[in-house]
């Protein structure tokens, strides 16, 4: 009996370090991500004013909708549906970055007409 739990904790102790690899590596990105907005939004022509204004009212938000949907998934205790219905929402602004249909200096959809 006592080689089964060894098994087992092994396997456990080897997820967790594979999950912290990934969490690592999420991280980077997510945190690399995050320091570009401000050259971003330069890029774009804001002031200094306006990005901290938007960097603000982001976080705000966020925290926002942190609180909301933590009270709702508490109560439906639907925590996964939460949790997967926001990273689609994230994956989607994402790509339509990386396939450029966000709106930029060089690719305004008005100057398009």
């Amino acid at each position: 009996m006592k080689q089964d739990r060894s098994l087992t904790s092994s396997k456990a102790l080897k997820f967790v370090l594979i999950m912290g690899i990934v969490n690592l590596f999420a991280d980077m990105t997510y945190e690399g991500a995050r320091s570009v907005n401000g050259a971003y939004l330069q890029m774009l022509g804001a002031s200094a004013a306006a990005v901290g204004f938007t960097a603000g009212l982001g976080e705000l938000i966020g925290y926002g909708f942190r609180s909301v949907t933590g009270f709702i998934s508490d109560r439906t205790g639907k925590y996964w549906l939460m949790t997967n219905e926001f990273v689609k929402i994230g994956q989607q602004g994402g790509m339509r970055i990386q396939l450029g249909q966000a709106r930029t200096p060089d690719n305004d959809y008005k100057s398009r007409s």
